[in-house]
């Protein structure tokens, strides 16, 4: 829940009294015509659906199977028909009840919960829209980054028609809520949310989107018991037989054509989310032979030194410590940053040898851009890049195991369904820390560095 930063204790606590009053104000008007018997097809159909799925959401906690079991599920039913019947665009779908429950659970507080929960929507909300966009750029960005840390991997779900990633689809929806014990779970969801930069709203969270004299009786909703839901519209984009041509554009791309994919579309249109502010250019890290030849053609004084040298050196050259160790495929593993005060006893950055190829006749070069492959954060998995290195340590969990039993796609859907709230969240949270580093990593080298010909290390 966003507050404006300069309220005190006093202030903070009138504008969340403010707020809790008009929750069950609103929650009044849609149970008063609930009680009237003739309810509009629209409320029926919300009411009923959000009905079938709090008796069934994390009926293993105490705060819904406890003797307070009734009490907490119609909290909880309360809370979802309010937020659902109050914001038609969005309305309700299978998964809100999941994330309404944490909330609801540690606030023990339901209009409370219900404040925290629109806050919340604000940021997520796409997901559960039926455009699917959301979803999808998801999807496309999960797969960019797990061919970029295991291109073989991926080379092995594309032979497979696994590459569509989809049995990744309720992590990256619920952000990773069903995938732990439920204690885990609020670990796992606190890490992850203080990665997200806050967004506070000038004139508080909005609590609806009606107008103060609208009543949900005039409540329109495109939601209806035969419309297909976000989940099977996307299944369809995504899950198309291999004797069709998959509707996502990497298709069967090699990790290098994804690379490249994304280096070209820099624009991003409506289907990936954002505009990115400038293009993605890179030189794929399988591209060694490349760089070899460029570095032998170069009359730059660094040319006859090792790729591996040079890729070092201009590592050390853009502010990475001498510590760190250079992979074969060039990237760098950070071991120590650098100190202010060890940059300022230093030599002179013009004595640091740098990674320069000359692409034409020409003595005089830029500095190389170490640019990542990557979107910045606010667009990266649609604003939450640590969801996406999370989905790419439980991917890679698997792995070995996948590729030595070749499994294909419906047994590895089931092979992730039977871990269901059975994961290691510490060993996640290790393994994402270290992808997610480096993924910042890179991304604040990239806007360090000075504008010049980009390369890719």
């Amino acid at each position: 829940m966003y507050l404006f930063a300069d309220l005190d204790e006093q202030s903070r606590q009138e504008y969340l009294d403010e707020r809790c009053a008009r929750y069950y104000s609103m929650r009044s008007k849609w149970k008063a015509i609930v009680a009237e018997g003739e309810m509009p097809e629209d409320i029926r159909v919300v009411t009923t659906m959000v009905r079938k799925d709090v008796i069934r959401t994390d009926r293993s906690h105490p705060y819904f199977s406890g003797k307070n079991e009734a009490e907490g599920i119609e909290s909880l039913y309360d809370l979802l028909c309010t937020y659902s019947l109050n914001h038609p665009d969005v309305s309700y779908c299978q998964g809100m009840s999941d994330m309404a429950s944490v909330l609801l659970i540690v606030q023990n507080d339901e209009a409370c919960a219900y404040i925290c929960f629109c806050s919340l929507m604000m940021r997520l909300k796409s997901n559960f829209l039926y455009d699917g966009k959301a979803m999808q750029c998801k999807f496309d960005h999960l797969k960019l980054l797990l061919c970029y840390h295991d291109p073989q991997f991926w080379t092995y779900l594309v032979e497979n028609d696994v590459n569509d990633l989809f049995f990744t689809y309720r992590w990256l929806l619920l952000e990773m809520k069903r995938e732990f014990p439920f204690h885990d779970t609020l670990l796992m969801l606190e890490v992850m949310w203080s990665t997200i930069p806050s967004d506070p709203q000038p004139s508080g969270v909005q609590l609806s989107d009606l107008l103060d004299n609208e009543s949900p009786r005039t409540f329109q909703s495109s939601v209806t018991c035969g419309t297909p839901t976000p989940y099977t519209k996307l299944q369809v984009l995504c899950r198309q037989p291999s004797n069709k041509l998959v509707s996502s554009p990497m298709g069967k791309m090699t990790p290098k054509e994804v690379l490249h994919f994304f280096s070209d579309d820099c624009s991003f249109d409506d289907t990936y989310g954002s505009p990115t502010s400038q293009p993605l250019t890179v030189t794929s890290p399988l591209d060694r032979e490349t760089l070899q030849s460029a570095s032998r053609n170069s009359t730059n004084p660094t040319a006859n030194q090792s790729l591996d040298e040079l890729l070092h050196n201009n590592a050390v050259g853009n502010g990475v410590c001498a510590t760190d160790s250079v992979t074969p495929n060039g990237r760098t593993t950070p071991t120590d940053m650098c100190s202010d005060q060890s940059q300022d006893a230093g030599s002179d950055s013009t004595d640091v040898p740098e990674l320069q190829f000359v692409l034409e006749a020409s003595q005089t070069q830029p500095k190389p851009v170490i640019l990542s492959p990557f979107p910045p954060p606010g667009e990266f998995g649609y604003g939450n890049p640590f969801l996406l290195c999370a989905s790419l340590s439980m991917i890679l969990q698997q792995r070995d195991y996948v590729m030595k039993n070749k499994l294909d796609f419906e047994s590895i859907a089931m092979l992730f369904d039977r871990s269901v709230r059975k994961n290691d969240v510490g060993r996640i949270l290790m393994e994402t820390k270290m992808v997610y580093e480096d993924y910042i990593r890179r991304d604040q080298m990239h806007h360090d560095c000075d504008s010049g010909y980009v390369i890719k290390v």
